[in-house]
């Protein structure tokens, strides 16, 4: 009797929110009570009910070009758990799905896969923490017969390669660059929308991982405890992010969608080089653009980011770039030349290497960090480098992001800028010397 309540419950359209993850859950124990317990005597509508609301469902929180609704990583995993669960019941109590339910679910696996990491684990990114996704999308290669996520899914101990490298999601403004889908490939992740559910003010903000090794990270989400000593700065700093900060204000980020206005973002790709274009005005009165470049053959990375001061209100504006790492990188910053980097001992490292300028400053501040193994609730104090420029009007930063694998000795590189007939702000142009 409770079991038969449960699923009158489940049927309930005033209980159902297909807005957010817990719709995908509730789905998926709603299906097993109709498949496990045909005998109940609304068996036959409550099948019609599933299969409208797993339609509403795919279209509210899987946007057209695969996305996840919510601004995170975690609960996308998990939603797209309870798609593949809905269809593995739904075929064995034979309840009919629509082609549009199966190519979302489709392009909702391809979106997981696409911009997961080597390694295999998404991208820390919003409240949720970063689920390792090879069990998840095999199960997705196994019901849409698809060689490529097998293969991924596998490790490649199965299927075939895919034939695609980089992507990106138009509707959900998020980039994923790569050379290649091995462990010693080079990868990043762009986030270039603002706001949604379990969104952080991480708008423009790269994470990047090479020959290995998770090198520039997101701080992570310690807490959802609004108490914690870590919890506003994690989700209100865009310096707790690899992006810009503007003022010490925190950027807008709303738990909804009305924050979509406020970015744009594009990328071109192709075999040589991507480029990723942005601008978002989170912060209210100012513009932030950000293009990266990305060289394949290089396995680097060419950051520029121009801050348009649109009101001209603030006498002296404090814009910072700001980039962090696991916690046992060891960053350090180079007081001359202002570079930093990464000092494993062993293995891959970065440097984070800025084209210097005459008011530009460089530390290493005070904030949070994943620990090794970036699980974002296992946190601890640490330092991340931070680029500071103290100007009136509009600012500038032109920094390389320098990856190298197994040469913790290896030579430093080093920018020179080139004189141009405007500021930075206009136009820019450097050297890069190894």
């Amino acid at each position: 009797k409770y079991f038969e309540r449960e699923a009158e419950g489940f049927s309930m359209e005033k209980l159902f929110d297909s807005f957010y993850n817990g719709g995908g859950y509730q789905m998926a124990s709603f299906m097993n009570l109709i498949t496990y317990f045909p005998e109940f005597r609304l068996n036959e509508g409550w099948k019609s009910t599933a299969t409208i609301r797993l339609d509403r469902l795919s279209k509210d929180l899987v946007r057209d070009d695969g996305t996840y609704l919510e601004a995170t990583s975690g609960y996308a995993d998990g939603v797209l758990g309870t798609f593949t669960t809905a269809i593995e019941l739904a075929r064995k109590a034979d309840i009919p799905l629509s082609d549009e339910f199966m190519e979302r679910y489709e392009k909702f696996a391809r979106y997981i896969m696409g911009t997961a990491t080597p390694l295999g684990k998404e991208p820390d990114w919003g409240d949720g923490g970063a689920a390792s996704v090879r069990n998840r999308i095999y199960g997705c290669g196994e019901i849409l017969d698809d060689e490529e996520m097998l293969y991924f899914g596998s490790a490649g101990g199965e299927g075939k390669t895919p034939s695609y490298t980089s992507v990106y999601f138009p509707d959900g403004k998020i980039a994923a660059m790569r050379t290649g889908w091995n462990e010693d490939d080079a990868y990043a992740f762009i986030i270039g929308r603002v706001g949604s559910s379990h969104s952080h003010t991480h708008t423009m903000a790269l994470e990047a991982y090479a020959y290995g090794r998770y090198l520039l990270t997101d701080t992570g989400m310690t807490s959802y405890v609004t108490t914690h000593p870590h919890f506003m700065w994690q989700r209100t700093r865009a310096a707790a992010h690899n992006t810009v900060e503007i003022n010490e204000t925190s950027p807008q980020a709303p738990f909804n969608e009305t924050g979509a206005s406020l970015s744009q973002a594009d990328m071109k790709l192709n075999e040589t080089f991507d480029f990723f274009s942005g601008v978002t005005e989170g912060t209210e009165g100012y513009k932030h653009y950000r293009n990266v470049l990305f060289l394949k053959n290089r396995k680097m990375w060419l950051v520029s980011d121009y801050i348009y001061d649109i009101n001209g209100t603030v006498p002296v504006n404090h814009y910072t770039q700001n980039w962090h790492m696991i916690s046992d990188a060891k960053p350090s910053v180079d007081p001359e030349t202002l570079a930093g980097r990464s000092n494993y001992s062993t293995g891959a490292n970065i440097q984070v290497v800025p084209v210097k300028d005459e008011n530009m400053s460089a530390r290493l501040a005070d904030g949070i960090a994943m620990q090794p193994g970036a699980n974002a609730r296992d946190t601890a104090e640490a330092q991340y480098i931070e680029f500071a420029k103290d100007v009136a009007g509009d600012g500038s930063f032109d920094t390389v992001l320098y990856p190298t694998k197994n040469n913790y000795g290896a030579a430093n590189i080093s920018t020179e800028r080139i004189a141009m007939p405007v500021t930075p702000e206009k136009a820019s142009a450097y050297r890069i010397k190894a």
